[in-house]
C-alpha cells in the first residue's frame, strides 16, 4: 500500500470511530500514521480496504488495530484447512509404503504435514511399528504435533512481510554465528 492509501484507510476509521482519535494531538496522529504506513507497506490496498469494511461492518466498540485488521486479512485470504483427521489419514496411507519408498511418500504430502512428521525417515520408522500402535500413540502424537504446527503457521502468517523479512535476516546472521562457531 502507498502512504496515500494507508492515510485513506485511516481516514475511514477515524470517520466511524472518531473517539478512537481524539485525544491525539497532531504529532501523536502522524506517529500512528507512520507506523501504519511501515506496517501495511507490502499489502494490497483491496485487501486492506475490504478487511477494514468487515471490521466496521461487525461493529465493533472501538477502532480496528493493526492485528485485528491483519486477521481478517488472514481469514479473507486463507485457503482451506486439512482437518488433523484428513492429515493423518494421509500419513496413514504414506506409512503403507513407506518401508522402501519413505521419501517418495514424504514428498508427495503437504508442507504442513511434512513438517508435523518431521524427516522422511519418521514414516520409515512408523511403518516398522505395530499398526496398533501406529494408530493409536504415533496418530495422537501426530495430531498433536500438526496442531501446532497449524498454529505456528497461522501466527506467521499474521505478522508482517517487513517484520517476516527482518526476522529471516536476523535468523541468517544467527545461522551463519552458530555455523563459524560450530567450525
Amino acid at each position: 500500500m502507498t502512504e496515500k492509501e494507508t492515510a485513506e484507510i485511516m481516514t475511514l476509521i477515524q470517520g466511524e470511530y472518531p473517539h478512537s482519535f481524539a485525544k491525539l494531538d497532531e504529532r501523536q496522529f502522524a506517529l500512528k500514521l507512520e507506523l501504519w504506513i511501515k506496517e501495511f507497506a507490502g499489502d494490497d490496498y483491496n485487501l486492506v480496504y475490504t478487511a477494514v469494511r468487515l471490521l466496521l461492518e461487525t461493529s465493533i466498540q472501538f477502532a480496528p488495530n493493526i492485528g485485528q485488521i491483519r486477521e481478517k486479512m488472514r481469514m479473507l485470504t486463507a485457503t482451506e484447512e486439512l482437518s488433523e483427521a484428513d492429515a493423518w489419514s494421509m500419513v496413514s496411507k504414506a506409512c503403507k509404503n513407506g518401508l522402501y519408498g519413505y521419501e517418495r511418500e514424504y514428498q508427495k504430502l503437504p508442507e504442513t504435514v511434512q513438517k508435523a512428521i518431521g524427516a522422511p525417515e519418521q514414516l520409515r520408522e512408523w511403518a516398522m511399528m505395530d499398526a496398533d500402535t501406529v494408530q493409536s500413540v504415533v496418530a495422537s502424537n501426530f495430531r498433536r504435533s500438526y496442531r501446532a504446527q497449524q498454529s505456528r503457521e497461522k501466527e506467521l502468517a499474521m505478522i508482517p512481510p517487513g517484520i517476516r523479512e527482518s526476522l529471516a535476516a536476523i535468523s541468517e546472521r544467527m545461522r551463519l554465528t552458530d555455523g563459524r562457531a560450530a567450525s
